[in-house]
């Protein structure tokens, strides 16, 4: 990791998931190395990494998500999702 954040040179937030059946996956936010806006990580689970971005007075959130790929598990992980972020 430090590695990265040294050859990158600015922020980054990284989440991995492990699966039983799978090798695991991983997703990283990168993050430009003078961006001008005050930011707040903070990771739900190992599939959503989000950044709280004040700008302005004004809070936005943005997700990186990574969904499941079997459809029944879609809609209940939408659901938790839905009910975390309110």
């Amino acid at each position: 990791m430090e590695l990265w954040q040294k050859e990158w040179g600015g922020g980054f937030s990284f989440s991995f998931l492990n699966t039983s059946h799978r090798p695991s996956k991983r997703q990283i936010v990168l993050i430009r190395k003078h961006f001008p806006f005050a930011l707040n990580t903070f990771i739900l689970n190992e599939r959503v990494i989000a950044k709280r971005v004040s700008i302005e007075n004004r809070d936005v959130c943005v997700f990186n998500i990574y969904t499941p790929c079997v459809t029944k598990k879609v809609k209940e992980f939408v659901h938790d999702l839905a009910l975390k972020v309110k």
